[in-house]
């Protein structure tokens, strides 16, 4: 799980590699907009200074926590998020929700109140700081993508949007890597009022997984240590390693197949139980009673 692909081959192949924003060759984002991959959002607005801070901020503290698991940093182009109106972005990506990064853009709209559009910025700027993809740009959408990595999840020779691995344990690590982000942006600046800082640092958009993906890092960590157990997991998102999985494997050889395909907050509940995983479980039905009873 190291490599998408040999880099060499793949432009041999002419094959358009991207890592996070990095994109070779110079052609590629021509090429991914004819084949259409990527679009251009329809009234992107210009981004106002509180956008431009709060993206800064999000690549200095990605970079942080990069260095503190000996990575190194890396470089995300601020011209590769692009903000619109709430109702343009509704009109124009109807089946996307609130905000989705694809092949190396983050898209998200411009809510009223600027806590939620933070949220959302880190959890996606997050996403873009662990892409990678090779693209065949002689392929027509359905079958231009030959391997792509999100993070923990992975999609290889298929469709870009189906049948992607590991996508909720992906998820959750995204949240946790994008909670830690909004933690250091409400202790370390002005960015969001003192009466949100609460809500920004608790909002997470997948409570369930996020908190079996804790269950996870403590279960392997009563064998390795908590901070290594996390360390590792960490590194893999990043990465594109398979170390943390590996030794879970060891500890419990079914669990990375039930995490593979988990798809639904029932099945992150059954994964706990199948783990014993006690504190989750409680938590993760008393998320699911909380949300039932909404």
């Amino acid at each position: 799980m190291k490599s998408l692909i040999n880099k060499s081959l793949a432009r041999r192949k002419g094959l358009i590699l991207i890592e996070r924003t990095d994109f070779d060759p110079p052609a590629a984002e021509t090429a991914l907009k004819r084949i259409g991959l990527l679009a251009d959002p329809k009234g992107e607005l210009t981004k106002s200074d509180r956008e431009h801070r709060a993206i800064a901020k999000t690549i200095s503290v990605l970079n942080d926590i990069r260095r503190g698991l000996g990575l190194e940093p890396i470089r995300l182009d601020p011209t590769h998020i692009h903000v619109q109106g709430e109702c343009a972005f509704a009109q124009q990506w109807p089946n996307h929700g609130q905000a989705f990064m694809t092949c190396g853009h983050v898209y998200l709209p411009r809510l009223i109140l600027f806590v939620y559009s933070l949220q959302y910025l880190t959890h996606e700027m997050t996403h873009l700081s662990s892409f990678q993809a090779a693209i065949d740009p002689e392929c027509d959408k359905d079958r231009a993508i030959v391997s792509m990595r999100n993070g923990l999840s992975t999609f290889v020779d298929c469709a870009p949007f189906a049948g992607d691995a590991f996508r909720d344990l992906n998820e959750a690590v995204t949240e946790i890597i994008a909670a830690e982000i909004r933690c250091r942006i409400a202790a370390e600046t002005d960015l969001v009022e003192p009466e949100f800082a609460e809500g920004l640092v608790r909002g997470h958009p997948c409570p369930v997984q996020v908190r079996l993906a804790e269950g996870l890092i403590e279960f392997v960590g009563d064998y390795i240590g908590a901070n290594e157990s996390r360390r590792l997991l960490l590194t893999d998102y990043f990465e594109q390693t398979d170390t943390f999985l590996s030794k879970l494997s060891e500890i419990d050889k079914d669990a990375v197949g039930r995490l593979e395909i988990m798809a639904t907050n029932a099945e992150a509940l059954a994964v706990a139980q199948d783990l014993g995983l006690d504190d989750a479980v409680a938590d993760i039905e008393r998320l699911r009673l909380i949300r039932r009873r909404r």
